[in-house]
């Protein structure tokens, strides 16, 4: 299953884990709405569709399957749950995580685990790999459904760290902030999951020709490591750029979409944007932004079949997907 998302970012130059006791709770109130499916009464009924959909994806392994020996109308409000319930987890994965934690005086390896447990992303000390000193300051803090982004580069830039983008392990990386390197908030866009920096700006002008050069610049896409994205594409289209004095600055389009590297296992990729060599007097770039497109792999999903019949077909179909047993 895939999920392809349009994301858009402008750029200015919690999920909090259940308890066994929770989950226990959680499985009895399934058990009893999905019988309630088959109440006697049609309000009954409905009640319990809606309170099962209000609770969420997390609830999709707890509903039974669906067999011929359950009532109808059970049967087809069960699929309807499911089918909805799947499309609303498969959304999910175009949203940021969120993390809720506050503190006055809060360790850095604290908040790192906290964001890490929270949101299903590590947060790896990398420092001792580069010789550095690994310090744990203490760190005011507070963030109530902050996205994942947004608190990790306040983190980083309260703690005077940086972003590591070549981790060799699913995470985001950090190490002490090199000398010169500019704090990220402020500086960084996002857009859901993901995380836009523009890093460098290259300009080359011909001395023998007249108005005669290339202008470039470099975009960094970072995503939440949950993710694994297969694809992210720039539409060179819908890009829109000013200078300093409001005006626009021009996309050079050789290509109306350019598709931006992918290396598996890593948790970032870059684009350069060509752009149409601006006058002399623009001094620099106000304002860009940017609409992409990413390709996403759904959650793998368990396709099992119970009380087979010799000779008897069956299927199941999860989100977008079905997969028939044709016979045994």
């Amino acid at each position: 299953m895939w999920t392809t998302v349009l994301l858009a970012g402008c750029l200015t130059l919690g999920q909090v884990t259940e308890g066994k006791s929770d989950d226990g709770k959680l499985e009895q109130s399934v058990r009893r709405l999905v019988r309630q499916l088959d109440g006697e009464t049609l309000a009954e009924r409905e009640d319990a569709e809606k309170a099962l959909i209000e609770l969420g994806p997390k609830v999709l392994p707890l509903l039974p399957p669906s067999n011929d020996n359950q009532p109808a109308e059970m049967k087809v409000r069960l699929t309807r749950i499911r089918l909805k319930l799947q499309r609303d987890e498969a959304e999910s994965f175009t949203k940021a995580s969120l993390i809720t934690l506050k503190g006055e005086e809060l360790s850095l390896a604290d908040i790192a685990a906290a964001i890490g447990k929270q949101t299903g992303n590590p947060i790896l000390d990398y420092r001792e790999r580069f010789g550095e000193e690994g310090t744990n300051p203490k760190l005011k803090i507070a963030f109530e459904n902050t996205p994942f982004w947004q608190a990790v580069d306040q983190v980083f830039d309260q703690a005077n760290l940086a972003r590591y983008a070549y981790a060799e392990e699913r995470g985001v990386a950090f190490q002490n902030r090199p000398e010169g390197l500019l704090p990220a908030v402020g500086r960084v866009a996002y857009a859901g999951p993901f995380r836009v920096e523009a890093t460098e700006l290259e300009l080359i002008r011909n001395l023998r020709q007249k108005e005669s050069g290339a202008l470039q610049l470099g975009l960094e896409f970072a995503w939440e490591p949950r993710l694994r994205p297969i694809a992210l594409f720039q539409d060179l289209d819908k890009i829109e750029i000013t200078d300093e004095n409001g005006g626009p600055l021009a996309i050079d389009l050789e290509q109306a979409e350019q598709e931006i590297g992918i290396i598996p296992g890593e948790n970032t990729a870059t684009i350069m944007l060509p752009l149409a060599l601006p006058p002399r007097s623009v001094q620099k770039i106000a304002s860009l932004k940017c609409k992409f497109q990413a390709m996403l792999p759904g959650k793998i999903e368990k396709y099992q079949f119970a009380g087979l019949t010799p000779g008897k077909s069956m299927e199941q179909k999860k989100g977008g997907v079905t997969v028939k047993l044709e016979q045994i």
